[in-house]
């Protein structure tokens, strides 16, 4: 029976060109785990080798029943692996592509356990980078394992490079903006969105058109697809995708103050309740009294403290305002009339020149058009290396699937 370090092999799970997956088992501890190694023809990359021991880093810094656990590093004989936590179950994409559309109280209680374990990933202060339903395990007693880290990091880890499985990236990596809590927020809403449609609605056939919809699309209603949905989950999954970051739930503890009032309602055996019989499963009844009696709670964004500074400041305002006219004796009648008269003519000449000075604002969605050809300008700028990291768990058909691995390829922007 082959070997690695102690471990006894029990098969070949998948071998991608970057790592190769085994079932494995530790006979002192008895303990089924697998294990991720690093390939041979890959040990001469030294960026590949830092990224995956940055796996193994952040991985075992994360300790979290919705995470894999890690077990053990080892660099023996300089080859490289990662030992984690064997799940007996299956993927979350498998999931969807069976029993789509899913009953809407597995697609919260799936949504809610993936939450809370990115709440875990961000509170140590890293991004995970490739949230999408292939890096979900459920196990079969319906545990919710989120995986796959080697693309986790700090927010600025990820330099000039785009990170990730298009069908799920936040516009901010395609627009070489800022990355944040609220990128990892939005591959969470695309994943929500699938889990209540069966369907990604960023999906394309090339990765530049997959952007391009990214960016510029809006995805179909969901209440137009499925109208029995509470609506307050409607509009947190549309809250979650968009465009503007800003615009997103601040964090990820916004989004689990409202999937709690639902998760509250379902069983905790509902998951594994539903992958062992879902001909015959019932789902729970999720209707809320506030979606009978109360109008939709407000989703926390950056933008709305912003809002309240600024009335907040208006308000002042006003108040020294009235302070200021209350204090200051009136000047007299003759004063007045001639202050009155010069205010006048000013006001006047401030409105005409503000008549020709005036031009019609431009909306908001014009500032986020962005056409193919600009897109594939942002692929070749120098500075951004005319390179992207994808992960091969993607659904693009011109990329392999992979589970569990990543892949430097190269962006063909040749319109020939």
């Amino acid at each position: 029976m082959k070997k690695i370090d102690k471990y006894q092999i029990f098969a070949e799970i998948h071998k991608g060109p970057v790592t190769t997956l085994y079932k494995a088992f530790h006979p002192q501890l008895e303990r089924t785990v697998l294990i991720k190694q690093l390939n041979a023809e890959r040990l001469g990359d030294e960026e590949i080798q830092d990224r995956f021991q940055q796996e193994g880093l952040i991985t075992a810094k994360i300790n979290h029943p919705n995470v894999i656990g890690i077990y053990d590093y080892s660099n023996r004989d300089g080859s490289p692996f990662i030992v984690m936590e064997f799940i007996e179950g299956v993927s979350l994409s498998d999931v969807i592509r069976d029993h789509s559309p899913l009953p809407v109280d597995i697609s919260v209680a799936i949504m809610y356990s993936m939450c809370q374990g990115i709440q875990a990933l961000h509170r140590k202060s890293y991004l995970h980078r490739d949230i999408k339903p292939a890096n979900t395990l459920i196990s079969g007693e319906g545990h919710v394992k989120i995986g796959d880290f080697g693309f986790a990091g700090s927010r600025s880890a990820a330099g000039d490079q785009i990170l990730g499985t298009p069908d799920y990236m936040a516009p901010e990596y395609i627009l070489s903006q800022q990355i944040s809590e609220q990128s990892d927020i939005f591959s969470l809403g695309v994943v929500f969105y699938e889990l209540l449609t069966g369907e990604n609605p960023f999906r394309a056939g090339s990765t530049e058109a997959c952007f391009k919809k990214i960016v510029n699309f809006q995805p179909p209603s969901i209440d137009k697809i499925r109208p029995e949905l509470p609506g307050e989950l409607v509009r947190l999954c549309e809250a979650m995708m968009q465009k503007e970051a800003a615009k997103r739930p601040a964090s990820v503890e916004n989004v689990l103050s409202i999937l709690a009032t639902y998760a509250g309602k379902i069983r905790n055996d509902a998951i594994s309740l539903f992958l062992s019989q879902p001909e015959r499963y019932e789902a729970s009844a999720l209707v809320v009294e506030s979606e009978q009696v109360e109008p939709a709670r407000q989703f926390k964004t950056r933008r709305s403290y912003s809002r309240r500074l600024v009335f907040i400041s208006v308000a002042v305002i006003v108040l020294l305002i009235l302070i200021f006219k209350i204090v200051i004796p009136k000047m007299n009648s003759d004063n007045t009339e001639q202050i009155a008269a010069t205010n006048v003519a000013k006001l006047d000449s401030v409105q005409s020149e503000k008549k020709i000075a005036a031009q019609p604002e431009m909306p908001d969605t014009v500032e986020q058009s962005l056409s193919v050809e600009r897109i594939s300008e942002n692929l070749k700028a120098p500075d951004r290396k005319n390179e992207i990291l994808i992960s091969e768990t993607q659904s693009d058909p011109e990329i392999v699937a992979d589970p569990i691995q990543q892949v430097q390829i190269e962006i063909n922007t040749d319109p020939r």
